[in-house]
């Protein structure tokens, strides 16, 4: 049977962008935040987004350095026991790189990097 459709991804084709730039110090981004792309400034410093809880299926973030060649990196940490999968078997709570981090969160607490240079 099927019934309706839940809040759980995307609804269009229509990828919404957080153009602030967000503070080197940190900026948690919000559970109900529907943005995907989020600008860090990593220029005088490391670039750190906090990711919302991994509570939805599917839902993606990509952490943007906004300065490229600053020589400083952009990095996402988790909330609460949430882990980031990457590279390491039993996952981790944050996750560092000289450049954008794209991840997606399983809906149980994990976000999984895509991609990540």
């Amino acid at each position: 049977a099927t019934g309706p459709q839940g809040a759980n991804g995307p609804t269009s084709n229509h990828f919404n962008f957080d153009t602030s730039l967000h503070p080197d110090f940190g900026y948690t981004i919000p559970d109900a935040d529907t943005n995907i792309y989020y600008l860090t400034n990593n220029l005088s410093g490391v670039g750190i987004l906090i990711l919302p809880h991994a509570t939805v299926s599917g839902r993606r973030v990509l952490a943007i350095p906004a300065v490229a060649a600053a020589g400083n990196r952009v990095q996402v940490d988790t909330q609460g026991s949430d882990t980031i999968y990457f590279e390491t078997p039993g996952g981790q709570s944050s996750l560092a790189s000289q450049g954008p981090i794209m991840l997606f969160s399983d809906g149980s607490g994990r976000w999984y990097v895509i991609a990540t240079q």
